[in-house]
């Protein structure tokens, strides 16, 4: 079974004018590389037309589609954008409030199963009255249906649980949390992140222009009875503001096919690494293989081997690094603001400091592997991104193939039969027709000369 994806991140700004933009949607491609995710909510956008994107937009719609409310005139830092995987069909989309609330109802081509998604950018607790509150969140709930995959998902800008906050709930949280609460009851939403972790406490704002205010008001909720179907809830540092990515993971019945490998080039200039690949053509060389093309395929298969395992080795370390970080914070910034010392506010500066060199780390490689070239933040090389709109479209998704007979395939069995079946045969070794062979060699007119034949010939050294 395979999981449905949903990330949602308050990006506080996504226009195709602000320099910072770029670097934000390199990031969201370093985490999720080739767009593995199904549903992208990104709120707090700011943008008032489609045309305020940025150029990656158009590569999403090769493949996904895109929903968005616009921020209105009077509310200009609002917007939400929707990134939905083409494998889905969009069955209807509403905006119940502009900038700020927006539902897609939509259904997965081959399961037919349906889906219901609220995404929500909260509205200023401090400018809204109780009785706006009461307006906002049944606009919220009016197409939540509690019997079917229904999600409410984003920036909720308040918290309605103590631990969600370092000193807990405050007066404008208790205001909104106060409203919210009898309609989560009547509804029976759930917070999935509090059914797993009941006492863990983890914030997902971190605010940089007042130090030390933290909460976690980026939120999921769904219905009770779906709870159990959450897998996993994480929240991811970006080196960017204040908010922090929030990505579940739901339980679905969506099948997936078998994974290939493909050498992971980075690790080639690791000193390690070419001493493992050196000492393993040394131990070829013991070996009685007189076929070339037999210690050939040797070769390469040790090759992968070898190579699994150092990357494995090394992925582990840098996580195992990563998540020491990741716990370290989340013990130090868990800590009533009274308890935090200078010496911890420094010891927190610094593993801060030392996660995001990872999270630009990951970064760089990801800009080196996509083979783009470096720009300076404040003069973003936009004509060349959008000429770079057209060559870096790269289609993941197969929806149609033709069988052997010439008939149209659209089912996933069908999709992953066929595939699979296609590089088997191309793979798969088989004995060579020798007359065919001769037929194609003759007509080749560079040849080797007998010094050329001789050198290639010799023991590998």
């Amino acid at each position: 079974m395979a999981d449905l994806k949903l990330v949602s991140w308050n990006c506080q700004g996504l226009r195709l004018d602000s320099p910072q933009t770029f670097q934000k949607m390199y990031f969201l491609e370093s985490q999720y590389p080739q767009h593995k995710f199904d549903v992208l909510a990104l709120v707090e956008t700011h943008h008032n037309y489609e045309t305020d994107l940025p150029p990656i937009f158009n590569e999403y719609r090769v493949n996904h589609h895109i929903i968005h409310t616009p921020a209105p005139p009077s509310d200009p830092f609002s917007g939400i954008v929707v990134v939905l995987n083409a494998q889905f069909t969009v069955l209807s989309t509403d905006t119940h409030l502009a900038g700020r609330i927006v539902t897609i109802k939509f259904q997965h081509h081959v399961t037919e199963e349906e889906y219901i998604l609220t995404v929500y950018y909260g509205v200023q607790v401090g400018k809204t009255s109780s009785a706006q509150f009461k307006v906002v969140f049944e606009s919220l709930l009016c197409d939540h249906a509690p019997t079917t995959n229904s999600f409410i998902l984003g920036d909720f800008n308040f918290i309605d649980n103590e631990l969600d906050r370092p000193n807990g709930m405050n007066a404008g949280d208790e205001k909104a949390a106060n409203q919210w609460t009898p309609y989560q009851s009547q509804h029976l939403l759930t917070d999935p992140f509090r059914h797993l972790y009941p006492k863990r406490r983890l914030y997902s704002f971190h605010g940089t222009t007042s130090k030390g205010v933290k909460s976690r008001i980026d939120r999921l909720y769904l219905s009770d009875h779906n709870v159990t179907n959450v897998t996993k809830y994480l929240y991811i540092p970006t080196p960017f503001l204040d908010h922090k990515i929030q990505e579940i993971h739901y339980k679905t019945t969506l099948h997936t096919g078998k994974g290939t490998w493909k050498m992971n080039v980075s690790v080639i200039p690791d000193k390690h690494f070419q001493n493992l690949i050196m000492t393993l053509i040394d131990n070829m060389d013991t070996l009685s293989i007189a076929d070339h093309g037999t210690w050939w395929e040797v070769f390469l298969l040790a090759v992968r081997s070898y190579t699994i395992s150092y990357t494995k080795q090394k992925h582990y370390i840098k996580t195992k690094l990563k998540t020491t970080l990741l716990q370290q914070l989340e013990k130090l910034e868990a800590l009533p603001r009274e308890q935090i010392t200078p010496s911890i506010q420094h010891t927190i500066d610094h593993f801060q400091e030392q996660l995001q060199h990872l999270q630009l780390q990951e970064l760089e490689g990801y800009i080196v592997r996509s083979r783009l070239p470096p720009f300076e933040d404040k003069e973003p090389n936009i004509a060349h991104y959008a000429h770079l709109e057209k060559s870096r479209v790269k289609a993941n998704l197969i929806p149609v193939l033709l069988d052997t007979h010439g008939n149209e395939c659209y089912h996933t069995d069908e999709l992953l039969n066929l595939t699979h079946g296609f590089y088997t045969d191309l793979y798969t070794p088989s004995t060579p027709d020798s007359a065919v062979q001769w037929q194609l060699l003759q007509k080749v007119n560079t040849q080797l000369t007998t010094s050329q034949k001789a050198a290639l010939d010799a023991p590998l050294r």
